[in-house]
Formats: structure tokens, C-alpha cells, sequence
């Protein structure tokens, strides 16, 4: 079960790709309420409908949280990032966090949180029979347009390679 975050919504968001998305994670997937909550407050995804299903976290349960990770010297996480993390690591509600913010990376790689970010997704698509590669590799190259910084040599062929490793 995935977690994702805001950071993989927007990025298939912008590219027009939500229901690529919510196809490939079809039923294997939740979002935080506070992701959601920071996707709709962007102007340019305020009235899209995300059919993954939501999570509630109790804001006092998130801040104790947050409080925890801070004195572990991980400061600086969002809401929405802090929420995927204790939807995995406390909810126990999924077991990987699909992200592509950096410092969320950081703590998951540190704490051995299983995360995987918007290439990996496309990947997953591939290997599903959901998108030939060439589409995939298509829309990456339009969320790099879009914004979304990953160096230049990262392929959804590499993902894929990956993938098959594993």
C-alpha cells in the first residue's frame, strides 16, 4: 500500500496525468487529508477531484509527531510530508511513500521507510500494461518542463531496469 504526497500529485497533476495516476495505484494507495489539503490550496489544482482515497490524522497526534521528529534533528518537514511519514511509520496504513521532496527522502532513507517517487510510478504503469514506455518517458519529460527538477539521465527505462532487479 502507498502513501503519496504532494510532490507525485502535483507532478502528474500538472501533466494532465491524475487519472494515469490514480489507475496505476488503483486501490493500493491513500492520501493524507493534510496533502490533499496543500494540493487543492495550490490555485492551479483547487477544483481537481482526487478519487485515492483521503486518511484523517488528528492534528494534535500529527504535532506530538512532528514534535518527536524535530528533536531527532529533522526539521523543516511540511505538514503534508510529515503526514505521509506517520501515515507509514504510526497508522501503519500503508508501508511505501511515493515523494519526490528531498528532505522527506532524507528521513526515509535514514529511518528505512520504503519510498519511491513520480519515475517509479510511471515505471509501475509500464510493467502493469497501463502506458508503453514511450508515453511514459513522454510524460516525465513534460513534468520536467512542468517544473519538476530530476537530472537529466533519469529515464523511466531506468526505473524499469530497477524494477525488474528487484
Amino acid at each position: 500500500m502507498f502513501v503519496v504526497d504532494n510532490t507525485v500529485l502535483a507532478n502528474f497533476a500538472v501533466t494532465d496525468g491524475i487519472d494515469i495516476l490514480e489507475a496505476i495505484l488503483s486501490n493500493r494507495a491513500v492520501i493524507p487529508y493534510h496533502v490533499v489539503h496543500e494540493f487543492h490550496n495550490s490555485r492551479m489544482f483547487s477544483g481537481m477531484i482526487l478519487s485515492i482515497p483521503f486518511v484523517q490524522i488528528v492534528d494534535s497526534d500529527l504535532e506530538l509527531f512532528e514534535n518527536s521528529i524535530t528533536s531527532l534533528g529533522f526539521s523543516g518537514l511540511g505538514k503534508g510530508e510529515l503526514s505521509c511519514i506517520y501515515t507509514v511509520s504510526v497508522a501503519e496504513l500503508a508501508d511505501t511513500i511515493l515523494t519526490d521532496d528531498n528532505l522527506a527522502r532524507k528521513y526515509c532513507k535514514k529511518y528505512r521507510i520504503e519510498f519511491h517517487g513520480s519515475v517509479y510510478v510511471l515505471a509501475l504503469g509500464v510493467k502493469q500494461g497501463l502506458l508503453p514506455r514511450e508515453n511514459a518517458e513522454a510524460l516525465l519529460s513534460d513534468m520536467k518542463h512542468s517544473g519538476y527538477w530530476l537530472k537529466d539521465r533519469i529515464t523511466v527505462q531506468m526505473a524499469l531496469e530497477a524494477l525488474e532487479d528487484q
